[in-house]
């Protein structure tokens, strides 16, 4: 074996470990989020009315495009370069500090007009007070992204249980006390404000002189193109919930918007931890094509083994997911909630295409996919909007449904990932979402039951279903038995943590 070989099978079992160890810690923290998130979305349920919600959703979407602005995508630029300087790293934190404060300002300067534009005063002061947010949060972004670059998953871990944890626990302190969608808004303060602290303390890096512009300008660039994509991102993401409370009023968008927060929990279980641990493992091996491929292709399919069983069993028992999570009172939330997760199914293959680009430094072809995708789903909600939020969730399963496969073809055209290698990896697991909404809706339809014990028996035959059918085909049993050998490395590396812990 040559010296060049040596090194890069040393270079990959190191990053083995270091995904492996990562999955572990951000996995624990994001587990320990969802159910902090779940007992949110359950306690408030029965603390706040639909109409709470409702308000606070009119404010989310003009906060999450500010906060967006405010990253200026400069984390993925950051992620994804080979080398930075701590001057190049201040330069872009006071970039960030900039911005956020210049938002702070805007927000609390346009807060009146966004009050007019809902017809609801209300709005005003929760919208002037998310100016606080934002300036936190761009304090925060470049701290969180160098821990991220370096593979921090361990801190990572411990800024998101304690910053949700602290937030959760300020949230159901002020709704049992006050009833008030305050504690709505104060639960994503609190936590961002944490969150601030927190990566100040860990990251163990302070901000100092500027970076010349030249050794910038590429950073710059690549974050232009984030943002781009980010704010067609945002369009698609945030146009239902404006057109919802503009026309349907709050509590159509609270029903929406309630429905939304339960089938995107498993994006924010399994995507969101993948994300940061696969972005700088691939950045890393860009260069070496087969290795590159196997990563992200593993990567993806131990995604889906995960959360498509999951969404499949949301989507065939609706119903009675809603009744559990939220109450009989919330039960027209439950045919939304069965469109959103047929949308969500096809997302959960979807989303990871953005770890192609960015650590492929491909952020013009990310920018102009986000482009593309972002106006078909918003002329989908404008389609749906006659028929209320219901209406607007099936149109945007529809729209999911065509241009996915576009998404698919855009993503792979340039790389060591081919159409071919991407089909050949989730073709199984379509086949898996198929066979686990027949099961679980043929289950639930000769049993009307909606107890926690029957909902379990659903979801276990869901994951079984999955088992069976991946084992019928060549590329389903390779992916069964990876996720054993991933399983039995990290039952290992924790056993041996504790043996070190005790000796």
């Amino acid at each position: 074996m040559s010296l060049y070989s040596r090194k890069a099978a040393r270079l990959q079992l190191n990053l083995r470990k270091v995904a492996v160890k990562g999955g572990l810690a951000i996995g624990a923290a994001q587990a320990a989020n969802a159910a902090l998130q779940a007992a949110f979305i359950v306690i408030l349920a029965r603390l706040l009315s639909p109409a709470d919600f409702g308000l606070t959703a009119m404010v989310f979407p003009i906060v999450f495009f500010v906060t967006m602005l405010q990253e200026g995508g400069l984390t993925s630029a950051v992620i994804q370069r080979e080398t930075i300087s701590h001057r190049e790293l201040s330069s872009l934190f006071w970039i960030n500090a900039a911005i956020g404060l210049a938002l702070a300002l805007l927000l609390c300067a346009g807060a009146p007009l966004v009050a007019t534009f809902y017809h609801e005063p209300r709005v005003e002061g929760l919208t002037m007070a998310s100016g606080g947010l934002v300036l936190l949060g761009a304090l925060a972004v470049q701290h969180l992204a160098l821990l991220n670059r370096n593979m921090h998953y361990g801190r990572m871990a411990f800024i998101d249980v304690t910053a949700a944890f602290v937030g959760f626990i300020v949230a159901i302190a002020v709704a049992a006390a006050y009833h008030s969608y305050w504690a709505i808004w104060l639960r994503g303060f609190v936590t961002i404000a944490m969150t601030f602290v927190l990566a100040w303390l860990l990251s163990g890096w302070t901000p100092g002189r500027l970076a010349p512009v030249s050794q910038i300008r590429d950073l710059i660039g690549f974050g232009g193109n984030m943002t781009a994509f980010s704010l067609c991102n945002y369009a698609s993401r945030n146009l239902d919930n404006v057109l919802i409370g503009k026309f349907s009023g709050e509590v159509s968008l609270g029903l929406y918007d309630r429905a939304y927060r339960i089938v995107t929990l498993p994006l924010l279980l399994i995507n969101a931890p993948l994300n940061r641990i696969i972005t700088p493992v691939l950045s890393r091996t860009r260069d070496q094509e087969e290795r590159y491929r196997n990563a992200f292709l593993s990567t993806l399919q131990m995604g889906l083994l995960v959360t498509v069983p999951l969404m499949s069993f949301i989507a065939g028992n609706s119903k009675g997911v809603i009744l559990l999570l939220l109450g009989p009172d919330w039960i027209d939330a439950a045919p939304i909630c069965a469109w959103l997760s047929v949308a969500t199914l096809l997302q959960l293959a979807g989303n990871p295409m953005g770890w192609l680009y960015i650590s492929q430094g491909r952020s013009r072809d990310l920018m102009l996919a986000g482009v593309a995708n972002s106006m078909f789903i918003c002329l989908a909600f404008v389609a749906g909007l006659p028929w209320g939020a219901l209406g607007v969730a099936k149109a945007y399963a529809f729209c999911a449904f065509l241009s996915t496969p576009l998404l698919f073809w855009w993503a792979t055209r340039r790389g060591p990932v081919s159409l071919r290698n991407l089909v050949g990896a989730i073709s199984p697991f379509a086949l898996v979402a198929g066979c686990c909404l027949v099961v679980v809706h043929l289950l639930q339809r000769s049993r009307p039951d909606t107890g926690l014990l029957f909902l379990m028996e659903l979801l276990t035959a869901s994951y079984a279903t999955m088992v069976l059918t991946l084992s019928v085909t060549r590329t389903g049993r390779s992916c069964l038995a990876q996720a054993w050998s991933v399983a039995v490395s990290g039952f290992s590396m924790m056993q041996m943590r504790k043996r070190s812990s005790y000796g």
